[in-house]
């Protein structure tokens, strides 16, 4: 998973999930370093480059511990904007993977995760 080098997902905001159709999409605010290929000068104020984007995890069976998001209260701050906390554990071994944040301590078996910038 090359497309993770230089990217810290305990620095990153998630801002949300879906789980639909045997996809998984975790939507986040990425936190780049320099030596991520996807990194950027950071605004001003930021301390490193900071993009949107998301995790989609396609072909995903047996998924357990995925908390609904309506049950989940986001942090509101300052400015008006939410997110759920940070990813604080990933793990992949083969097709199988662990992902524990806000959203919970979700495992399951995917054929594929894809990494996705809209910023």
């Amino acid at each position: 998973m090359d497309f993770l080098v230089g990217v810290d997902l305990q620095d990153s905001f998630v801002l949300g999930w879906h789980y639909n159709d045997q996809t998984l999409e975790i939507e986040l605010e990425f936190s780049i370093w320099p030596e991520s290929k996807y990194y950027e000068a950071p605004q001003i104020g930021e301390h490193t480059c900071y993009r949107l984007g998301s995790l989609l995890f396609e072909g995903v069976l047996s998924i357990s511990g995925l908390l609904n998001q309506n049950d989940i209260q986001p942090t509101i701050d300052l400015d008006g904007s939410k997110d759920y906390g940070n990813i604080d554990y990933f793990e992949k071994n083969q097709s199988y993977f662990k992902v524990v944040g806000g959203f919970g301590s979700i495992e399951f078996e995917s054929s594929g995760v894809h990494f996705k910038l809209r910023t």
